[in-house]
This record gives structure tokens, C-alpha cells and sequence, in this order.
């Protein structure tokens, strides 16, 4: 069943609220301190949305060929929420995920078995996220060094968006920036340059990389969704890909998820 959303913004208390028609509670209704810099009290979902217009998203990096895109993918998350919280955008340690979520931990994380549920379950554990500055990365990665800095970003876990079901998947990332995982496997995908990526064969089942959902809207007359990969600036178009909406491209709402 199909479910509209509304949104608004106590902007007196600092929360943000989701609510479904009918009115029932769930974890992503109640975002503590989730508050928008722009809009009124009581707004809709915007048609269009775009989080690096309000300064919530980092430089594009490159992961390089042996990087982790979804520990990047789910630290830039966790940044984006700091800054929605607070009002500072600081980059979270990804190397911190790194060594303490997918190295050693119990039970262990894999970049090819792990969702981002599993990594901000570990983030939890942490007690929350240091700065990357605080814990950088290290050219020979040792054992879980968390205790070595002061956790800046707490979060109390993440809500996992329906599958398939793109309207919940623009509902959380109006709330935040998004970690999905998709298949970026498709020689169309790794050589898109621009304009709108709508290759409806790109096999939706098989997920291998991931992504952050910063916004969507329109493109070209089509809907979009505005993707930040970590191949550096000089893929797609200055690290982006605008991916088709409504019609699940590469797997793009099977695991979708924010933190909370």
C-alpha cells in the first residue's frame, strides 16, 4: 500500500516529525533535533530538495581502488546529520568505521556483506563518531583506536527505508542525506558523464556499491535523484550521477537508510 507523507518542522523544540496518514508512530517520525534551516513551521515534502544548498554536504573525494564506499558513504551521512543537528558541518572519521566496524568487530562487518543498519549499530556502540581530524587516516590501519578521541556526533541508530518504495526514500532524505547501496557494476553506470542515468537494465538485485542520496528533483523533464559517488570530482558530472526516480534504476531504493 502506497502511503503519502507529510512533514513539519517544530522549529520551537527542534524536531522534526513524519507522519503517515494515518497518523501512526515510527522511528523515523521522531528525529530529535532535526530541524531545517529554511521553511516554516508546518511545511510539505518539497517537490525538490537539494542538501548541498544548505550546506550539508562535504567535498567529493575518491575512494581510490581498495576504499570502503560504504563506511565513506555512511560517515558522510552521519556528518550531514551533525550539521543538522548543530549547524557545523565537520567531517566525521571515516577511518574511525574503518578500524572499529569492519575490522575485528563482533560480529564483523565486510564492505560486501555489511547494510548501513549494521554500521550505525556500530556507531552506537562507539557512543558516536570522532572527527576525521581527530581520528585520521593512518597509513598502516591498527586495531579500533576510538578510545583514543572524544565522540562528536552521536546518533541513536538509523531507520532503513521500505524497499522499493521510493516515496519513503524521498520522505528520509528530506530529513537527511541518504546511504544507498546499488549496483554500479553496469559499464553505463561507470562511464556516465551526464545528464539523467536511466539504464532500466541495470540489474536491481545485484548491490555492490554505495551511494549518498543528497537531494532530488527534476532534470531534463525527468524526476531525479542527486547522487554523490567517491570516484573524485572528474566522474560523472564533478562526482555526481542524476539517476532516474520512480523506477528503482540499479537497485537504488532496495537498501536505502539515514541515521537518526
Amino acid at each position: 500500500m502506497t502511503t503519502s507523507w507529510t512533514i513539519f518542522t517544530a522549529l520551537c523544540v527542534g524536531i522534526v516529525v513524519i507522519m503517515t496518514a494515518s497518523g501512526s508512530a515510527d522511528a523515523l517520525r521522531r528525529l530529535k533535533h532535526r530541524k531545517h534551516k529554511v521553511g516554516t513551521v508546518s511545511d510539505p515534502i518539497p517537490d525538490a530538495w537539494d542538501w548541498r544548498d544548505k550546506g550539508a554536504v562535504l567535498p567529493v573525494i575518491d575512494q581510490g581502488e581498495s576504499g570502503n564506499s560504504l563506511a565513506i558513504v555512511v560517515a558522510e551521512a552521519v556528518s550531514a546529520y551533525g550539521f543538522i543537528k548543530s549547524g557545523k558541518l565537520v567531517k566525521a572519521s571515516t577511518q574511525e568505521l574503518l578500524d572499529c566496524c569492519f575490522n575485528g568487530t563482533t560480529p564483523q562487518l565486510t564492505h560486501k556483506s555489511a547494510q548501513a543498519d549494521d554500521v550505525y549499530d556500530c556507531i552506537v556502540g562507539l557512543h558516536g563518531l570522532c572527527w576525521g581530524a581527530d581520528y585520521p587516516p593512518v597509513i598502516n590501519p591498527e586495531a579500533c583506536m576510538a578510545d583514543k578521541c572524544a565522540p562528536e556526533i552521536v546518533i541513536k541508530g538509523g531507520y532503513s527505508v521500505k524497499p522499493m518504495n521510493e516515496t519513503d526514500l524521498k520522505a528520509a532524505v528530506y530529513a537527511n542525506p541518504a546511504a544507498v547501496i546499488l549496483n554500479a557494476a553496469s559499464i553505463s553506470f561507470q562511464t556516465y558523464q551526464s545528464g539523467v542515468y536511466d539504464d532500466t537494465s541495470c540489474d536491481p538485485t545485484m548491490l555492490d556499491h554505495a551511494l549518498l542520496v543528497v537531494g532530488y528533483g527534476q532534470l531534463e523533464g525527468q524526476d531525479v535523484w542527486i547522487c554523490k559517488n567517491s570516484w573524485g570530482a572528474d566522474w560523472g558530472e564533478k562526482g555526481y550521477i542524476y539517476i532516474a526516480r520512480g523506477k528503482n534504476i540499479c537497485g537504488i531504493a532496495s537498501d536505502a537508510s539515514i541515521p537518526i
